[in-house]
């Protein structure tokens, strides 16, 4: 077999088999580089390092790492936006503006609500389809009024948020009713005590056994 001196020490040299294991051996005065044939060795030949295998390990522990904060993105609440229509609804949505909750806060709130399936739509999508809703129930008329309020900790996206759906709902009624910032509520709503409601006792999907307190922690 063939060996390629890969360091020199004093007494030792480390050298390379063709299998790729690293041996420690005597000095026969070997030189960096040389290739021998004959070694006399100190000790059991040290496997080769299996690269690829960590790599593998490595690649799993970074795709594991991202599906657990996609969860986290998906299921943690992130904001509220209220909707007064008379009918009053109160949606809790993620960081990629999906609805993951919605509760009526009154008894007409809960009555809209009622058979709605809100999972999997974003928030444009659930207040338009809210205010068709109680049109049709006849909870919303013309000149009717729909108050808006929009709440989070991150003050740029609840402004932006709130913005863009007053802009959607009007353009949606086509400016048959009024849809306007309810500024009077929003510390209310926005203050650090809208998310410890968080009960999961409205309908039985996942997010019913959702604890109150865990996700801020």
């Amino acid at each position: 077999m063939t060996y390629l001196v890969m360091e020199c020490h004093y007494g030792y040299a480390i050298v390379l088999d063709t299998q790729g294991r690293y041996l420690k051996v005597a000095n026969r005065n070997y030189l960096v580089g040389q290739q021998v044939t004959d070694v006399i060795p100190f000790e059991a030949p040290k496997k080769q390092i299996n690269t690829r295998r960590w790599a593998n390990i490595g690649a799993f522990a970074a795709c594991l790492c991202m599906v657990v904060s996609l969860w986290l993105v998906m299921l943690l609440p992130f904001g509220t936006v209220r909707l007064q229509i008379n009918p009053d609804v109160l949606l809790t949505v993620n960081r990629l503006n999906f609805v993951i909750k919605a509760e009526g806060l009154n008894e007409d709130g809960k009555a809209l609500l009622q058979g709605f399936d809100y999972h999997r739509m974003k928030l444009p999508q659930v207040s338009d389809a809210l205010a068709d809703r109680a049109t049709a129930e006849g909870y919303l008329t013309e000149d009717g009024v729909i108050l808006v309020t929009v709440s989070c900790r991150n003050e740029q996206w609840q402004a932006e948020t709130e913005a863009a759906l007053v802009a959607e709902l009007r353009q949606h009624m086509n400016d048959t009713v009024t849809v306007a910032p309810n500024a009077e509520s929003h510390q209310q709503w926005a203050d650090d005590d809208w998310d410890d409601d968080w009960d999961g006792d409205d309908d039985d999907d996942w997010d019913d056994d959702w604890d109150d307190d865990d996700w801020d922690d």
